[in-house]
């Protein structure tokens, strides 16, 4: 997994050996994003 934005761009995550542990589907990001976007007027 990846940083995609901010101070840190670029930079790789690692996470655990468990495959319980998986990255967040970009659908439940785009659906976060739907639900806060309305708070977040003017942010970057």
């Amino acid at each position: 997994m990846r940083i995609v934005g901010g101070k840190w761009a670029g930079r790789h995550l690692t996470s655990p050996p468990d495959r319980r542990v998986r990255p967040t589907a970009e659908y439940v990001r785009d659906e976060w994003l739907a639900i806060l976007e309305p708070h977040l007027q003017g942010a970057r």
